[in-house]
């Protein structure tokens, strides 16, 4: 028996995010604002038999002093979820195929099964640290990336990267929350 693919993405970057509303404001804490929205990040690449939709939402909150008394609270947490459907005759060989190859391009990546049909959690030590969540479920690769700033204990430096460990848990959060309702932003 042949499983059904999905055809397409929810129209809206509120859409997509609304599944993962409670996670975020439950990892975000003082960060979360009902004010801010998920936003179309740029427009969507176009590729034969590939269809995608990036949205982004930055939580940030200026009050926090870039020189706390002590510690390194947050200053910035900024969501990337990024939905992208294969399409046509191979489109879940060809997902799970993508999904292969999208591991190789992190420094680091762990295979797992916990989120739909396959999935992994990955980091990325670019320009910031980055961390990454990214599943699979029928012909849908869904992947949610957190970045951030967090302040800094060292004089004279306005913020620092957060650890992996400090972002790794909110792109975990939002996948899972995402993978418990694909019917919000994807279309049968």
């Amino acid at each position: 028996m042949e499983v059904p693919t999905f055809s397409g993405i929810a129209a809206s970057c509120a859409q997509v995010a609304a599944p993962a509303m409670d996670a975020i404001r439950q990892y975000t804490g003082e960060l979360y604002s009902e004010t801010v929205e998920f936003e179309e990040a740029g427009a969507a690449p176009t590729r034969p038999g590939f269809t995608e939709k990036v949205c982004l939402a930055n939580y940030s909150d200026s009050s926090v002093s870039t020189q706390p008394e002590s510690g390194n609270p947050p200053l910035r947490r900024t969501f990337h979820l990024q939905i992208a459907l294969r399409l046509g005759d191979d489109a879940i060989s060809a997902a799970g195929r993508h999904i292969d190859k999208a591991c190789e391009n992190f420094d680091e990546c762990d295979f797992n099964s916990e989120i739909a049909d396959e999935s992994f959690d990955g980091s990325a030590f670019t320009s910031s640290n980055t961390a990454i969540t990214m599943f699979r479920v029928r012909n849908a690769i869904i992947s949610v990336s957190v970045d951030g700033a967090d302040a800094s204990s060292q004089p004279g430096e306005a913020s620092q990267d957060p650890e992996i460990s400090a972002l790794a848990p909110g792109a975990r959060v939002v996948a899972e929350a995402m993978a418990g309702d694909t019917a919000a932003f994807l279309v049968s």
